[in-house]
C-alpha cells in the first residue's frame, strides 16, 4: 500500500485529521509614542496557514529582496514600508528614487492577493479616545507613556477580537497563535492584555457579554520575533503601514491600499 493511499500519518502513527488546522497570524503596530504626528495607533497583521501559505510567503518576499538589493546587502535584510515610503536608512533619497521605492512597495503589496492571505487590523483613533473620556468622566491626568500604552492596549484587544471573530466564523474548526514583532516598549504590555483576554474570570469581571472573550481560537501567550528571523512580520509591517496611510485619507497610498483590500477582511469605516 502507498504512502498516498494511507494518506498523512501523525507523529503516532495515526491519520491527520483535518487540512488547515493551525494559522500563523503575524502582527506589527504603527503610530506608537508619536502623539504630534500621528492620529491612529494601528495594530494589522496577516493570518497564514502554516501547512500551506508559509513557505511561499517567505520565498515571495525574498524574491523581491534578490531582485531589488544588491547581493552583498541581503544577508538579513529587512523591509520596512515607511523607509521604502519616505526614504532613509538604508533607502537613501540619492540612492533610491521614488520610483524604484515605490516599485518594491507595490510589488510587496501584490503578495496577499497573489497568495490568497488574508489581512486584519485594529486601530484607535487618539482624538476620539480622549473625548470619550471626557464625556465619560475619565482622568486624562496619567503620564503621556501610561496614556500611550492605555490606547495601545484597547488597539490591541480590536486587533485580537477581530482574529478571534474570522477564525471562529471563517475557520470554526482551526486555530491560530499570534506572533509580534519584538519591541522592548510594548512586549510586557502585550503579554499582559493578551492573557487577560484569554482568561474567563477576567473578562467576566470586565464584561461578560464580550462576544469574542475570551479568546478560544487564539490559543498559547503572543509571541515574538525580530523582523530579521520571521520574514511574514515584513508583510505585517506592510499591512499596518498602507492601513494607517488609508485612515488618515493620504490620496498617494491609495494605489497601495486598493492592492491589499481584496484581502482585508474588514475595512475601515467612513474613510
Amino acid at each position: 500500500m502507498s504512502l498516498e493511499t494511507l494518506g498523512p500519518r501523525s507523529l503516532c502513527g495515526g491519520p491527520v485529521r483535518g487540512a488547515r488546522l493551525v494559522r500563523l497570524t503575524y502582527f506589527d503596530d504603527a503610530g506608537l509614542f508619536n502623539k504630534k504626528q500621528e492620529p491612529f495607533i494601528v495594530i494589522g497583521g496577516c493570518i497564514v496557514n502554516a501547512d500551506c501559505q508559509l513557505d511561499a510567503l517567505e520565498r515571495a518576499i525574498r524574491s523581491i529582496a534578490e531582485c531589488f538589493i544588491p547581493k552583498q546587502d541581503l544577508p538579513g535584510f529587512v523591509f520596512h514600508a515607511t523607509e521604502l515610503w519616505s526614504g532613509g536608512k538604508y533607502f537613501q533619497r540619492d540612492r533610491w528614487p521614488r520610483e524604484k521605492r515605490m516599485e518594491i512597495l507595490h510589488a510587496l503589496a501584490e503578495i496577499p492577493q497573489r497568495l490568497e492571505i488574508p489581512l486584519s487590523f485594529g486601530f484607535q483613533e487618539r482624538a476620539a479616545a480622549e473625548k470619550f473620556a471626557r464625556l465619560h468622566g475619565v482622568r486624562l491626568d496619567w503620564s503621556s507613556r501610561d496614556l500611550e500604552l492605555s490606547l495601545y492596549a484597547d488597539t490591541y484587544a480590536r486587533f485580537a477580537e477581530s482574529i478571534e471573530l474570522s477564525m471562529r466564523e471563517a475557520w470554526p474548526d482551526e486555530i491560530t497563535i499570534l506572533i509580534g514583532e519584538d519591541n522592548p516598549n510594548i512586549r510586557s504590555l502585550t503579554k499582559v492584555a493578551h492573557n487577560h483576554f484569554r482568561d474567563p474570570e477576567w473578562v467576566k469581571n470586565i464584561n461578560g457579554e464580550l462576544t469574542y472573550f475570551p479568546f478560544e481560537r487564539i490559543k498559547e501567550g503572543v509571541h515574538f520575533s525580530p523582523k530579521q528571523e520571521s520574514v511574514p512580520l515584513q508583510l505585517a509591517d506592510l499591512a499596518t503601514f498602507c492601513i494607517k496611510k488609508r485612515l488618515v485619507k493620504d490620496r498617494d497610498a491609495r494605489g497601495l491600499y486598493a492592492k491589499l483590500k481584496p484581502m482585508m477582511l474588514f475595512h475601515p469605516k467612513g474613510v
